[in-house]
C-alpha cells in the first residue's frame, strides 16, 4: 500500500521527527522501491549522521536485498562511533556471518566499542540458530589466534550464544591445561543454554581442586541444567547427565541437589516429570537405590515414577 507521493509525504515528515513510532512503521510498510533507493542513496552519501542513523532503522525494519551488506560496511573503522553503534545494534535484526566476524573483530581489538559489540554480537548469534557453524568458521579461529586475555574474556562472557557441545569441548581443554581463564569459563558454563555444559562440571569435578565458590557455581548451573525447560537436549541426555555428575559430584549436598531435582515437589512447585523423563529415570537411577548417601532420596523418587 502507498505510492512514492505518500513516500516523499512521510518522508518528508520522518526527516523532522525520525523517532516518531507511527511514521517509522508506516514508512517500513510501504510497498514502493523508492523507499529503499532512497535510504540507501542516503546512507551512502554525505548526510549527517542523525540522519544516517534513522534511514539505518527504517532499511534495518525494511530489510531489501543488499541491506545487510552496507549495514556491515557502515559498521566498519572508517565511520563515526554514533553510526557504527547504530550499525551493530542493526545486526541484532539482519546481520550475517560476515557480521559476526565483524563484531568478534571490534571486541578484540575497540575496547571503547566492545561492550556495544558484545550486546549486538550475543542477540545475532542467537538469532542466526547455527550455534556449531558460527563456533567453528568464527568464534573459535578468532580464540586460537588472540593472545590477550582480555580479549578473549569479553568472548567468553558472550560465549552462551554460540552453546554446542564443541565450544564445551574447547573450555574443558582450557581448564585441564590450569587456564586463567578459569572463573571466566565456569561463568560462562553457568549460563549455559544447552545440555553439553554438564560435560564441564564434570571435568571440574574430577580436577579435584574446586574451591567452595566454583562448587556454588557449578551446583547452580547443573540445577538449571537438568531444571529449565528452556536448555537444549533431549530428557535421556538430561538424565543420563544426572547420572554420571551423580557418580562425580565431590559433595553430599551436591548429590542430595541432584537427586533432588527430580522429586515430585521442587520448592513450592509440583515437579510435573515428563513420561520420557520417568521412563529414563526408572532404569537410570536404580543403581543408586542402594547407596549408603543418597539411596533413600533416590529410591522415594523412583516410588513416585
Amino acid at each position: 500500500i502507498g505510492t512514492d507521493i505518500s513516500f516523499e509525504s512521510l518522508y518528508s515528515l520522518f526527516n523532522n521527527d525520525p523517532q516518531n513510532d507511527v511514521l517509522r512503521l508506516a514508512l517500513s510498510q510501504l510497498r514502493t522501491e523508492s523507499v529503499d533507493s532512497t535510504l540507501m542513496a542516503d546512507l551512502n552519501g554525505p548526510s549527517s549522521v542523525e540522519s544516517k542513523i534513522a534511514s539505518l532503522e527504517l532499511l534495518k525494519l525494511r530489510n531489501p536485498e543488499g541491506a545487510t551488506t552496507l549495514l556491515n560496511r557502515l559498521a566498519g573503522a572508517s565511520q563515526p562511533n554514533p553510526l557504527r553503534r547504530a550499525a551493530f545494534k542493526a545486526m541484532q535484526d539482519i546481520g550475517d556471518m560476515d557480521s559476526v566476524g565483524i563484531l568478534l573483530e571490534v571486541i578484540v581489538s575497540e575496547k571503547n566499542l566492545a561492550r556495544d559489540a558484545q550486546r549486538s554480537l550475543k542477540k545475532l548469534s542467537v538469532r542466526m540458530g547455527v550455534p556449531r557453524y558460527q563456533w567453528t568458521q568464527a568464534y573459535l579461529p578468532v580464540l586460537k589466534s588472540e593472545t590477550d586475555v582480555q580479549s578473549v574474556r569479553a568472548i567468553l562472557a558472550i560465549l552462551d550464544g554460540v552453546s554446542c557441545e564443541e565450544a564445551v569441548d574447547w573450555m574443558k581443554q582450557q581448564l585441564a591445561v590450569g587456564s586463567p581463564l578459569r572463573a571466566d569459563i565456569l561463568k560462562s558454563l553457568s549460563r549455559w543454554q544447552d545440555v553439553s555444559a554438564g560435560q564441564g562440571w564434570l571435568v571440574l569435578f574430577q580436577m579435584g581442586d574446586a574451591n567452595d565458590a566454583e562448587l556454588n557455581t557449578a551446583q547452580r548451573g547443573i540445577l538449571r541444567l537438568l531444571t529449565n525447560k528452556e536448555i537444549g537436549g533431549t530428557e535421556s541426555e538430561k538424565v543420563q547427565l544426572a547420572v554420571e555428575l551423580l557418580r562425580h559430584a565431590p559433595t553430599l549436598e551436591m548429590k542430595q541437589s541432584i537427586v533432588a531435582c527430580y522429586a515430585p515437589m521442587l520448592g513450592s512447585k509440583e515437579n510435573k516429570l515428563h513420561n520420557r523423563t520417568k521412563k529414563a529415570l526408572s532404569k537410570a537411577f536404580l543403581q543408586f537405590s542402594d547407596d549408603p548417601e543418597i539411596g533413600e532420596q533416590v529410591q522415594a523418587v523412583l516410588d513416585t515414577l
